[in-house]
């Protein structure tokens, strides 16, 4: 793990600088808890754990404590510091356990709305799958409709989604739809190759820029009492390849092929 970063310099710029993006992918590269009596998504995936890392830093950067939600119980009782905590020296808010729940049998965003009803202050972060999301006996749930931005907190819903080779434009946008009509507003990032952690980190850290400032921006309007109609939460929608996921040791994407069966049918 890299030297701990100033509080001073940690957030000078709107995206992380190279020494900050250096230290959050040595937090990365720490061992996790896979092969032990006890896991945690949020320790033990790639994809968590890229998420994690990178909503912590945008959430630490406006003095907000997320609380991340998986459904599968870990056993843990005790996550570990957050990412931020570790690689910021000096912070005057202290040092931050990272906060983790599980919502089994509920859906990991169903139980992160909930988390956050009339708790305006507060920020939850919940990962589920496309065919999670649009579960017919949970899609209502799930919308986005259900918080109301003067009252609640925010929930962050990250929907993993499988990427084809040759992504068919009519998927993209019925995805698309139906995440309007459930209340939120797709902000897309695709994992499916290497690529410099740098690169990697930058794409990321922008987009989530992004997302909060957009966020920012509807708690902000209706503050002000300006909003005419329910607003559109950003939803961040992860597509990986099957390579990335094979690579990586994610799951597969509901109803998708093996990639071994891909390559012996192609």
């Amino acid at each position: 793990m890299s030297a701990p970063i100033s509080s001073w310099v940690a957030h000078a710029n709107r995206e992380p600088t190279d020494l900050l993006i250096d230290a959050m992918d040595a937090w990365l590269s720490r061992p996790t808890s896979a092969g032990f009596d006890h896991t945690c998504p949020w320790l033990d995936s790639e994809l968590h754990r890229l998420i994690l890392v990178h909503v912590d830093r945008a959430a630490h950067k406006r003095r907000h404590m997320p609380t991340f939600v998986s459904t599968r119980p870990c056993g843990l009782d005790d996550h570990g510091q957050g990412p931020m905590s570790v690689i910021v020296k000096d912070d005057a808010y202290g040092q931050q356990a990272l906060s983790v729940a599980h919502s089994h049998p509920e859906s990991a965003l169903q139980q992160a709305i909930t988390l956050v009803k009339d708790r305006d202050f507060s920020l939850a972060v919940a990962v589920v799958s496309e065919s999670e999301f649009e579960d017919p006996e949970r899609f209502d749930s799930h919308r986005g409709v259900l918080l109301s931005p003067m009252r609640d907190g925010v929930v962050l819903a990250v929907i993993h989604a499988p990427l084809h080779a040759k992504e068919n434009l009519d998927d993209e946008t019925a995805r698309e739809d139906l995440l309007r009509a459930a209340g939120y507003a797709a902000y897309t990032l695709d994992l499916s190759r290497d690529e410099d952690p740098r690169h990697l980190h930058k794409r990321i850290a922008s987009l989530l820029e992004d997302v909060f400032d957009e966020i920012t921006q509807i708690k902000a309007d209706a503050a002000a009492r300006v909003l005419t109609n329910n607003p559109l939460w950003p939803a961040l929608v992860v597509r990986t390849s099957p390579e990335w996921r094979a690579k990586h040791g994610e799951p597969l994407v509901t109803g998708e092929i093996p990639l071994k069966l891909m390559h012996a049918q192609s």
